[in-house]
């Protein structure tokens, strides 16, 4: 007889592909989709609201167990990790649970809101480069900076900027 080993842990704790919140689903979320996305988005609880975990070697068998549901209350990314560091010995001693979704939505919380912001401030504004900026991918990296590794929601650190054409102006004169 066969021994059938469990998967391992980093295959084990990557969600399916098609689950919400998974890393695909964040790379194919197109900008304006953003607003829908916020409405069912989970709440991420402050940090601090995890006081003690433990974990469960039960496997769980159903859906509302293995995917997030619309604004289910979810803990923060920071109060996750003691978790996380915990979770592959636990895994390699019994088996568990992936925690990778509640990662994956917590970790891109701040994103979604300030794509958000952005698409309320655009939304008075119907022109082929607006429609071309909402239709561009939610984890788009905006290109031609040295440092290449700016995602397009960090625009909305311009919005409610109040010497924004002086700081364009000393930026051209530099």
């Amino acid at each position: 007889m066969d021994n059938i080993q469990p998967p391992s842990f980093r295959i084990f704790a990557t969600p399916a592909p098609h689950l919400a919140y998974s890393d695909q689903f964040f790379h194919l979320q197109k900008i304006s989709q953003i607003s829908d996305l916020l409405e069912v988005y989970p709440v991420v609880l402050p940090v601090g609201s995890v006081i003690s975990s433990r974990f469960s070697f039960k496997i769980p068998g159903s859906a509302s167990a293995t995917v997030i549901q619309p604004q289910e209350v979810l803990p923060s990314i920071k109060d996750l990790h003691s978790v996380t560091t915990r979770m592959e010995d636990a895994y390699n001693m019994e088996g568990m649970r992936s925690i990778n979704l509640i990662k994956n939505a917590t970790n891109n919380q701040h994103a979604v809101q300030a794509y958000s912001s952005l698409l309320q401030h655009l939304q008075s504004f119907d022109t082929p480069a607006v429609q071309s900026f909402v239709n561009m991918p939610f984890m788009f990296k905006i290109q031609g900076f040295i440092v290449t590794k700016f995602p397009l929601y960090q625009l909305n650190c311009l919005l409610n900027e109040n010497w924004l054409e002086e700081d364009v102006f000393n930026a051209l004169l530099e």
